[in-house]
């Protein structure tokens, strides 16, 4: 069984090695970013982890997605967006996400956004995704 659980700011603990470096170090430093974790419980491994923070008014900026390849397509990606979201949607209206298309990686990482409803807003050589929580929560909790 996988479960989701808040990852404290100040320490990252276990999960700093699933977290892009900026994301760990801003935990790390107690910066204000809301960041969740996935543990097996069988095993208590730390699996994956999401972070991020406010950039405008109502919308938050995901600055770290993991999921351990074992976990990948075994719903553990919805939890964390589903819990995400859940904590979000009494105070923001939207979720955004940038990356850089280079790898196999990235490019499952663009479907699964797809599937959970973001849309593609491309800058550049950048891709951004872009999602309302309202929208989310039609695709991805039903």
């Amino acid at each position: 069984m996988i479960n989701v659980g808040v990852i404290p700011v100040g320490n990252p603990g276990v999960f700093c090695s699933l977290l892009l470096p900026e994301a760990a170090d801003a935990l790390a430093a107690g910066e204000p970013l809301t960041a969740l974790g996935l543990i097996q419980e069988e095993d208590e491994l730390a699996v994956g982890a999401v972070a991020g923070y406010l950039i405008e008014e109502n919308t938050s900026q995901i600055i770290s997605l993991y999921v351990a390849p074992d976990y990948r397509r075994q719903g553990a990606g919805r939890l964390l967006m589903e819990t995400l979201t859940g904590l979000l949607d009494e105070i923001q209206t939207g979720i955004r996400i940038d990356f850089t298309v280079t790898r196999k990686e990235h490019e499952d990482l663009e479907a699964f956004l797809k599937a959970l409803g973001f849309q593609d807003d491309t800058n550049n050589d950048e891709n951004i995704y872009l999602a309302s929580l309202e929208s989310l929560s039609k695709v991805c909790w039903m």
